[in-house]
């Protein structure tokens, strides 16, 4: 009995007297410690350690790096919104045919049609501080001089909402001279646009054209109270928008 349990105590004592893993002392000129030492008891060297946090680093400097762009490209895109949502929605100011009416019936004596240059706001907002100056023509055989001028001239102070129009200078005549005006002598017009939109930007328009000859209308038996439209036969020059009346073309429309 006391053999077998010597025996046990022994084995027990063997497992129980296995000389534990050697602890390392950093103290005594080893260069590694415990603290180095993973649990699968597998050692990380100190410079694998230092890539590791550079590798990090960088993977995070990239990343805020790629936020910075994300948010960048974003607001980008959001101006780039604004911007098309003003051109599609700002006033946009034209004038390019003439608008012929009577209110009197063919049937009166004095009857007195009246011509006058249409201006139309094609946009869909209306305009802003908006001032106009026309020229009118009868009888000039080609493009007519263009009036420099007009700084000086009287304006006339409008407001045309989106998809409206408005008349300029008006010329009146009898059905016999605008008949005449169809084959001979035209008439013409030429004028300065300038307004600004509801988005606070500044815009000239200049125009310049005569009335297209309407050789099949009789405006001795056409009807009283309905507008009828003629257009426009464009001059060489002086029909433009913004930048296309020159480099000085914001100064002009602020005048």
């Amino acid at each position: 009995m006391n053999q077998k349990r010597g025996k046990r105590n022994g084995r027990i004592s063997e497992t129980n007297t296995r000389p534990a893993p050697a602890r390392l002392d950093a103290g005594k000129g080893d260069r590694r410690t415990n603290d180095a030492l993973p649990l699968d008891g597998r050692i990380i060297q100190p410079d694998r350690k230092h890539w590791l946090d550079y590798i990090t680093a960088l993977l995070g400097f990239i990343a805020a790096i790629t936020g910075f762009g994300a948010a960048g490209f974003s607001g980008w895109q959001a101006w780039i919104a604004y911007q098309g949502t003003i051109v599609a929605n700002r006033a946009f100011v034209l004038s390019n045919s003439f608008q012929y009416i009577t209110y009197q019936e063919p049937t009166e004596s004095n009857r007195i049609w009246i011509a006058s240059p249409l201006i139309e706001n094609s946009g869909n907002t209306q305009t802003r501080r908006m001032t106009t100056f026309t020229q009118g023509y009868v009888g000039l055989p080609g493009g007519f001089p263009w009036d420099d001028s007009t700084k000086q001239q009287p304006r006339a102070n409008r407001l045309i909402g989106p998809k409206g129009s408005s008349v300029a200078q008006t010329v009146g005549a009898t059905p016999e001279s605008f008949n005449q005006m169809q084959s001979g002598p035209k008439l013409g017009a030429a004028g300065i646009i300038r307004y600004q939109d509801i988005f606070g930007g500044w815009h000239l328009t200049e125009y310049c054209y005569f009335a297209r000859p309407m050789t099949h209308f009789d405006f001795k038996a056409f009807p009283s109270n309905q507008p009828v439209r003629a257009e426009g036969q464009l001059c060489d020059q002086h029909n433009c928008a913004d930048e296309e009346c020159g480099p000085d073309w914001l100064k002009r429309a602020m005048e």
